[in-house]
């Protein structure tokens, strides 16, 4: 059996590799073009600010905003956006994770990329092809991920392998159809509407939020439990969310999230700065996902 042959270290890297698919799966939206680095005091060389058109509210946009409040029309708008984005029961999207860490004193920069076709209802499941590149090395693989389990491909030789229920059921905690549906993400800052940007942009809405500071303590836990990680060990410093809507449908084009959190407690922390952007499309147009032979037949990582 593949697995049973693997390394311990080649195992491990699978885990990772899978648990970075579930992360980037939870966490909402990325950056599509290559971001310029702004340094940081944790990260050096700290992940890149989207682009000036697109990027989230500047301090001093957050603050006029704290000050005033969203227009009824507004308010309006929020609405039917969440509205039609809770009727999507599929999409298509590209995933963009950049991460940049600092794990005691040294700097680790790992750049996912995915593209997936997700189902949500009535129960989720998801196809998606990913490349991770790490250290100057990027190993590709696909994985698929439906109620009867979740299977993916070995990125050293190509064959297939299941995890086992007990291990996928952890891993996969996050990657609910509700943690994993734009509309949700949406909802979180529906408690926050009067410090929310709304602007209308050509054939487009743009909705930004700044989240620092305790004032945001609720939206910030609740990601974290939304992607089944205890908040315990988790600092978020700074979040900022940027979402784009489709004047047409109201439907998310692209949701990009920036985060920068420490992870960890005492001498055991981890520094990390994160630019994550999805970019939607095919709505409600996939209806189903179909496991390929070689996947079902695979082999199962018993004993790991």
């Amino acid at each position: 059996m593949i697995i049973k042959k693997m390394k311990q270290s080649g195992a491990a890297t699978m885990l990772l590799l899978a648990l970075t698919i579930v992360l980037a799966a939870c966490g909402g939206g990325t950056k599509e073009a290559a971001p310029s680095a702004s340094p940081t005091e944790e990260v050096s060389g700290g992940a890149a600010s989207p682009s000036p058109e697109s990027e989230p509210a500047t301090n001093e946009e957050t603050q006029e905003k704290e000050e005033g409040s969203v227009s009824e029309a507004d308010k309006e708008l929020f609405k039917k956006i969440l509205s039609s984005a809770s009727s999507l029961d599929s999409f298509a999207a590209t995933i963009v994770a950049d991460q940049k860490m600092d794990m005691a004193g040294q700097a680790v920069n790992t750049v996912t990329s995915m593209t997936m076709e997700a189902v949500m209802k009535p129960e989720l499941s998801f196809y998606q092809t990913t490349e991770v590149e790490m250290g100057g090395q990027k190993q590709s693989f696909e994985s698929y991920m439906t109620p009867e389990g979740f299977y993916m491909q070995d990125p050293t030789t190509g064959g297939w392998f299941k995890f086992p229920q007990e291990l996928a059921g952890e891993m996969m905690k996050g990657a609910t159809s509700e943690s994993m549906d734009p509309s949700h993400q949406l909802e979180q800052l529906a408690d926050y509407l009067d410090k929310l940007k709304i602007e209308e942009k050509d054939d487009k809405y743009v909705i930004q939020l700044k989240a620092s500071g305790e004032g945001f303590n609720d939206l910030i836990s609740g990601n974290l439990e939304a992607a089944g990680m205890s908040g315990a060990d988790i600092q978020i410093k700074d979040m900022e969310y940027y979402f784009e809507i489709d004047k047409a449908n109201y439907y998310p084009t692209i949701v990009k999230v920036y985060t920068d959190m420490v992870i960890g407690a005492g001498d055991q922390k981890t520094a990390m700065i994160q630019n994550l952007t999805t970019t939607y499309s095919k709505h409600n147009e996939i209806k189903g996902i179909k496991v390929p032979e070689e996947a079902l037949n695979a082999s199962s990582m018993d004993g790991l």
